[in-house]
């Protein structure tokens, strides 16, 4: 009987946030390349796993860092680093991992490492089996879909409180005066 195999990557994402480290499964459709980001620029209103958006190959891109707010689902050692904290200051400092949601909607993965590349004995439901264990899929477009959800829920909550009339107050008189006639 053939094994069958998906060609593709393995990313390990260490622990953060009170999650598990796990490394994930992102088939070689989706997996593009590493690619040096010109900058990292944070947007308000996001949440993690938003980092912000960046140039990549002269697109701009969503950052999703897979360390803040570990992704959906389970391996190490090129970081894709974790910009949370830093400030750039130099174009290129840091690369990710572009992936490719279909069309020309590029998304750049961050917070992760890079440990294996190329054919694995494919598993159930999308996943791998490296090393004799089941590596689980990454869904890097659900993982999108979720954080623009996100971001627009939380857009629409503002605006909605922003358009709400404000409370009635009572006016009082000025003190000594009684009220006016």
């Amino acid at each position: 009987m053939e094994v069958e195999h998906r060609g593709g990557v393995l990313v390990h994402v260490s622990a953060s946030l009170g999650s598990a480290e796990r490394t994930f499964f992102l088939p070689a459709e989706v997996a593009k390349k590493l690619a040096p980001l010109a900058s990292l620029t944070r947007v308000p209103g996001t949440r993690p796993p938003v980092a912000g958006i960046a140039l990549a190959e002269g697109a701009v891109v969503t950052v999703l860092d897979l360390s803040a707010g570990a992704p959906p689902a389970t391996a190490a050692d090129e970081p894709l680093r974790s910009w949370a904290d830093d400030d750039w200051c130099t174009p290129g400092a840091d690369r990710a991992l572009l992936c490719d949601l279909g069309g020309e909607n590029l998304v750049a993965l961050t917070g992760g490492t890079v440990v294996a590349t190329g054919l694995f004995e494919a598993g159930p439901e999308g996943s791998v089996i490296h090393r004799g264990a089941r590596i689980p899929l990454l869904d890097v477009a659900a993982l999108h879909a979720r954080a623009e959800a996100a971001i627009w829920a939380e857009r629409s909550s503002r605006a909605r409180r922003d358009s709400l009339p404000p409370p009635a107050t009572q006016r009082s008189a000025p003190p000594g005066r009684g009220e006016p006639r």
